[in-house]
């Protein structure tokens, strides 16, 4: 995964929690990795930089999450990929998702032949 792609996926889980919470019937869309990302894009992104990014924005995120209702967390949305889906789903699932990542570099790191 790309430092783009986290960046990018900030912003559109941020618009789509205030879409959710905001239209009486949202619609969500699949996200798909742009042209660019898929040739390699991700090579030219200062990784510091990013990190900073991510990590300024992931507070701000937390911060907005802890502000949600009981009811605002149970908004549900129409998906494009999913049968059913809520906050509480796109969320979940943003964990998740990062918990592999987080796996599969503790995976790389533990291997006995890496440099």
């Amino acid at each position: 995964m790309s430092m783009r792609f986290i960046c990018r996926s900030r912003t559109l889980r941020f618009g789509r929690l205030e879409h959710i919470l905001t239209t009486p019937e949202p619609f969500i869309e699949v996200i798909e990795n742009s042209a660019e990302d898929e040739a390699g894009a991700m090579l030219d992104v200062d990784l510091d930089e990013s990190l900073e990014r991510y990590v300024r924005e992931r507070v701000s995120l937390v911060e907005r999450l802890k502000q949600l209702s009981l009811e605002e967390w149970q908004k549900t949305a129409v998906h494009e990929a999913f049968d059913h889906y809520s906050v509480f789903i796109m969320f979940r699932h943003l964990f998740v998702h990062e918990m592999l990542h987080a796996y599969r570099i503790e995976e790389l790191l533990l291997k006995n032949d890496w440099d």
